[in-house]
C-alpha cells in the first residue's frame, strides 16, 4: 500500500498511527482520482501535486473530523465554537491538504 507516512499532529498532542494515516491518505487520493499505491508520498511537498475544489475539501474535512472522533484522536464537544473533530481536521488539512483549485 502506501509507503511509510505518519501524520505528526502535534497540534492535537498526539500522532496518528501509520495505519490510520494510510487510511486518511488513501481517502484523500480517492477523492482526486489518484492511485495511492503508486503515488510517492516521500517526495518533498507531495501535497502540492494535486488539486481539489473547495467543496471537495469541505466534504473531506467532515469525513476526517468523524474519522478522528471514531478513532479517539479527539474528544467530543466543541472547540472554538465548532465540532472538535472538524476543527482538528482543518489544522491537518492546512498542513497536508491538496491545493485548492482557483
Amino acid at each position: 500500500m502506501i509507503k511509510y507516512f505518519l501524520i505528526k499532529a502535534k497540534i492535537m498532542r498526539t500522532d496518528i498511527s501509520t495505519e490510520h494515516s494510510n487510511e486518511i491518505l488513501a481517502e484523500m487520493c480517492k477523492r482526486v482520482g489518484v492511485d495511492e499505491k503508486t503515488f510517492d508520498f516521500n517526495q518533498k511537498n507531495w501535497f502540492w501535486q494535486h488539486e481539489w475544489t473547495q467543496e471537495q475539501e469541505d466534504d473531506f474535512r467532515k469525513w476526517l473530523g468523524k474519522f478522528l472522533k471514531k478513532h479517539k484522536y479527539v474528544g467530543v464537544g466543541k472547540k472554538r465554537g465548532m465540532d472538535w473533530g472538524y476543527y482538528e481536521a482543518g489544522k491537518i488539512l492546512f498542513n497536508y491538504g491538496w491545493k485548492i483549485k482557483r
